[in-house]
């Protein structure tokens, strides 16, 4: 067997799409992925070489063309990430620098593939969760329809009150869960596409996050935080805040909402409503730390792998009676990385769990950027 004959085949054996570009520019080397990808766009590629790129991908706005993503890639030591879009889809992907035996300088292009099985388990599982909040409501309201029409004249309000308004609490429910999975499958699909990314970028503005997160502390009840079924209870009285030192962030503000939002969440329904929830702010070198601690069941280490993964939960007593779509934590982190920032979490199995978010500092230089 040959060496061609062998590249060739675990280039087609890659998940990747690959394409290869000699210093010409000209695409001497393509795998079974990016034929896949490009359909009849792979002729017009073989045909043109680089210069077609920009007729057959759009380059995510506010980065980089591709002559300057192989410009940096050859003078860079290691590859260079960028995104672009495809018929809609976010794709994202790498720019790399070969050198063969002759010496001359080649260009590699390798770009993920989505998969598309993934992403239709989850619009089913969203169209599912939609129809039968749906057809509960229809239900209900059916019921109350029947409960008013069978009620004497002389029916107090108190007796109708009682009558239908554990109906209405129902339909609450369905309303306040379908309200809150809409807002996550938005937020998902701005991951899909790349918009998240560029949002993220356009809206970082300095953010001091002891203003910040005292105005989200005095609010944070008319955030409907909670999910209606949980028991009602002083969450707020729970949360203590330690922000150390002036703590600006250079971060987009809808973003670090939506991440404290879910984590704090968490945190509160997690863990028993007689401990405190702690939210310590920290001051680094060029980073910003934020520690989210509750005193709850902590998570099992088996569990770890699913923490962030989309729409899977621990099996844990404790999370598995509180209702939830397992969704959140899988954007939080999209979302934290999005800008700049990491989110990860240390924990001890029926003690306690911290999550942290770390973001970038502010800057004076940023202001201007």
């Amino acid at each position: 067997m040959s060496n061609n004959l062998e590249t060739d085949l675990i280039l087609d054996g890659l998940g990747h799409a690959v394409l290869i570009f000699d210093s010409n520019g000209k695409l001497i080397k393509e795998n079974l992925a990016a034929r896949t990808l490009l359909t009849t766009d792979i002729q017009r590629v073989q045909d043109a070489g680089w210069s077609m790129l920009p007729m057959v991908f759009d380059i995510e706005q506010g980065t980089d063309d591709f002559d300057t993503i192989r410009k940096n890639a050859m003078m860079g030591e290691r590859p260079v990430r960028f995104h672009v879009l495809r018929s809609g889809e976010f794709i994202p992907g790498w720019a790399s620098a070969l050198t063969t035996k002759s010496g001359e300088l080649m260009t590699m292009l390798t770009l993920e593939i989505v998969d598309w099985k993934i992403v239709g388990s989850v619009i089913d599982r969203f169209r599912n969760e939609i129809q039968d909040a749906v057809d509960s409501t229809i239900g209900h309201v059916t019921l109350i329809n029947k409960t008013i029409d069978s009620l004497a004249p002389d029916t107090s309000v108190e007796t109708t009150r009682k009558r239908i308004g554990g109906f209405m609490r129902l339909i609450e429910v369905h309303m306040v869960r379908s309200g809150r999975l809409m807002k996550m499958m938005e937020r998902l699909e701005d991951i899909r596409t790349g918009d998240m990314r560029r949002y993220a970028r356009e809206e970082r503005r300095k953010i001091n996050l002891e203003d910040f997160l005292e105005d989200f502390l005095e609010e944070i009840e008319e955030m409907k935080l909670l999910d209606p079924d949980t028991p009602e209870h002083d969450y707020r009285g729970r949360l203590e805040l330690d922000v150390t030192g002036d703590a600006n962030v250079w971060a987009s503000r809808r973003y670090l909402r939506y991440t404290l939002q879910d984590i704090i969440r968490n945190a509160i329904m997690y863990s028993d409503i007689k401990t405190p929830v702690t939210v310590k702010v920290t001051k680094q070198t060029t980073t910003i730390q934020i520690d989210i601690t509750d005193e709850g069941s902590g998570i099992r280490e088996k569990e770890f792998e699913r923490v962030f993964e989309p729409f899977l939960r621990a099996r844990q007593p404790k999370i598995i009676s509180e209702f939830g779509y397992g969704l959140s934590l899988h954007l939080c982190k999209q979302e934290v990385e999005a800008m700049g920032g990491g989110l990860w979490f240390q924990t001890t199995e029926k003690v306690s769990s911290t999550f942290s978010i770390r973001l970038p500092i502010w800057r004076e230089e940023d202001s201007s950027n």
